[in-house]
């Protein structure tokens, strides 16, 4: 017997097919995606962090396995925010799904900047903001810091 289940979710205004899509951290751009698993099936397809600014990431290797697990230290390697709406964003237009778009910095002003380049822009359904990755001055990340975070995540929805 065939049943028809609605998995569909409704966040902020925003319809999704279901709640599944990839991390952020693990879904890499289009071209290294395009025929991993039918896109259109998914909820929506969160794109790998895009940093404010250009940047290499760390240099290899970027990740060694160890005794019971691994360490990975990847850096965010990032064309940047203004290359990849330029020369990236098109490739999502005609995906059959929702697209999330997941935005670093280095500085709190980073997140706002980034906003000003994706302002309104009908691809996007929404706006991730990694936080757990990038390290400010201090050496933490913007989430181990609570004043930090409050005052990024605050400006961030202002702006």
């Amino acid at each position: 017997m065939s049943r028809n289940v609605d998995l569909s979710v409704t966040l902020r205004g925003v319809r999704f097919r279901n709640p599944v899509m990839p991390a952020s951290g693990a879904y890499d751009y289009f071209d290294n995606n395009v025929g991993c698993f039918p896109m259109d099936k998914l909820g929506a397809i969160m794109i790998k962090s895009v940093h404010r600014q250009e940047r290499p990431g760390n240099p290899a290797p970027r990740i060694v396995e160890v005794c019971g697990g691994m360490i990975n230290a990847v850096g965010i390697p990032s064309i940047g925010i203004e290359r990849f709406m330029a020369e990236e964003m098109h490739k999502y237009e005609d995906i059959g799904t929702n697209v999330v778009l997941s935005i670093s910095g280095s500085l709190s002003e980073h997140y706002c900047q980034a906003l000003d380049v994706v302002a309104d822009d009908s691809r996007l359904a929404a706006i991730e903001m990694n936080l757990s990755c990038p390290n400010v001055g201090s050496g933490l990340p913007f989430s181990s810091d609570p004043d930090v975070l409050r005052r990024t995540v605050e400006a961030a929805r202002r702006h």
